[in-house]
């Protein structure tokens, strides 16, 4: 009897930690949030006018490539942690608007069919159904200077359509397609797309003066004045279709069916520390969510470094909480290659796969998992440890 019932609590303690490690799996890759370790940083735009053809190559004068991966772009306003896509973004600038590229490697790309469903509150908040890049731009910090840090600036939210139509999407104050008032070109690649895309100034300095209520009035001189920084956002929003290759990342509220379209993750550039010396998680403020410095340089990449205004605090970043990556060189006439596409295997460890240049980078693991997993089980086998000591203990006493 005895060794029956020991048997019994053996098996059932095997059990119960598969159960364990199958509901750690799912529940805990549903719910992943990967290491953010690098801040975005800043970046100097050129004086110059690229090409706008949707073939981005260096040698138009674009900026040094800005790379883009989930250790730069954690999640935002409730969507999922995973940062599936990797890229490279470029920034170029003169007296008609600022320029703007990103070569996006997409593992789970979805091109638009037409605009957003609209929300609860009846806006199209980011223009189109399918994947969409994002400028957010909050040029000279004049918004965020005047307190209007639990508020957005525009966007300017941008979409590849079938046939590789250009589509671009004011959202956050008067939002409409405004496709026909910006220059833009947009084409899909072998690991996803690439877009180029220029938006004149009298565009952002009217919206960035209706979303601050005539607050804030801005020239064209002023925003582009030598070495001059703006706060810039970097978002995207991934869309994926629905298989079991991509189930484990849904949101467990989400009701997905096999083929549908539906949210994946959205990202955006959220420095590590703002300059009020906050972390990035901390305070939910939309504009602090800028973490891009895009300084004004010339046709070079030089940019004067400027001084602070005596009203703005300047908070150094702990050593222990910011990585300073270099620049990567430039490479001249041809647009820098993606770093690789990023997936996650059965086990959720992250894996970087060659890019267009069909070199594989070095892999990394999420920050969490490995020792709770070992405590769910230890936990679990403890308990059934326990509980077989006391019934010996009780059959032994009847004995007696």
């Amino acid at each position: 009897m005895k060794k029956t019932i020991v048997c019994m609590l053996i098996a059932v303690m095997l059990i119960l930690s598969s159960v364990s490690v199958l509901a750690y799996d799912e529940s805990h890759l549903a719910s992943m949030e990967f290491p953010q370790n690098a801040d975005i940083g800043s970046l100097v735009a050129k004086n110059n006018t690229p090409t706008i053809d949707g073939n981005i190559s260096t040698g138009e004068g674009w900026s040094d490539a800005k790379y883009i991966d989930y250790t730069n772009m954690p999640h935002m306003w409730g969507s999922s942690s995973r940062c599936l896509i990797t890229g490279n973004v470029y920034f170029a600038w003169d007296t008609a608007g600022i320029y703007v590229a990103a070569d996006i490697t997409d593992p789970t790309m979805v091109i638009s069919t037409g605009e957003d469903e609209p929300d609860d509150n009846g806006d199209i908040e980011y223009g189109y159904n399918g994947d969409v890049f994002t400028l957010c731009i909050d040029p000279m910090g004049a918004c965020n200077e005047i307190g209007m840090g639990e508020e957005f600036s525009a966007w300017y939210n941008m979409s590849i359509l079938e046939g590789g139509a250009f589509k671009v999407y004011r959202s956050k104050y008067n939002g409409s397609d405004i496709t026909d008032s910006v220059k833009g070109a947009a084409k899909t690649t072998t690991t996803g797309w690439a877009l180029e895309c220029m938006i004149p100034w009298d565009i952002i300095i009217d919206d960035i003066l209706g979303v601050s209520g005539g607050d804030v009035q801005l020239t064209v001189d002023e925003i582009t004045a030598p070495g001059t920084v703006s706060n810039v956002g970097v978002m995207y929003m991934d869309r994926a279709v629905f298989s079991e290759d991509v189930a484990v990342f849904k949101d467990s509220a989400v009701e997905v069916a096999e083929g549908d379209v539906f949210t994946l993750s959205r990202n955006i550039s959220i420095p590590l520390v703002h300059d009020d010396g906050q972390g990035w998680g901390s305070g939910g403020a939309e504009i602090r969510s800028y973490g891009l410095k895009l300084a004004m340089g010339d046709a070079t990449g030089f940019a004067p470094e400027t001084e602070p205004k005596a009203t703005e605090p300047v908070t150094e970043a702990p050593e222990t909480t910011t990585k300073v990556t270099e620049e990567e060189p430039e490479e001249d006439d041809t647009t820098k290659k993606s770093k690789g596409t990023v997936r996650y295997d059965a086990d959720g460890n992250l894996v970087t796969e060659g890019g267009n240049d069909d070199t594989a980078t070095a892999t990394d693991t999420p920050a969490e998992g490995g020792s709770n997993i070992g405590l769910i089980i230890g936990i679990v086998a403890a308990v059934v440890v326990v509980a077989a000591v006391v019934v010996v203990i009780i059959i032994k006493k009847k004995k007696k």
